[in-house]
């Protein structure tokens, strides 16, 4: 009982080694509306939590989608700073991968 209570303390004190991305990712579903008809599709919003963000590659489901790459961005980005990214060739955004340029990678599910 002895060891589990300082196993336990040890977590608490020093934390766990997961990283928390230097962002949020948020999907929208938009309507363009037209004069003959309107049209769906979906704005992806990456907003950073921090400053210092540098946007290399947004990959969205697995690269499936037709518009749904963008490499080498290198777009700065300082805390609250917002990049919105368009998407018209999927219906729906379940995975969302995104490289910075020091803080690696991360990939947000929307399953």
């Amino acid at each position: 009982m002895k060891k589990v209570f300082l196993v336990l303390l040890a977590f608490v004190c020093f934390g766990y080694a997961e990283d928390k991305a230097p962002f949020s990712v948020e999907v929208e579903q938009m309507i363009r509306y037209g004069e003959f008809a309107n049209t769906r599709y979906l704005r992806l919003y990456v907003t950073a939590l921090q400053d210092g963000v540098k946007l290399k590659d947004i990959v969205v489901n697995r690269g499936n989608c037709a518009d749904g790459k963008m490499e080498n961005l290198n777009i700065d980005m300082k805390y609250a700073q917002e990049f919105q990214m368009d998407i018209f060739g999927c219906r729906k955004i379940l995975e969302v991968e995104i490289t910075t340029e020091k803080n690696g990678g991360w990939t947000f599910s929307f399953k």
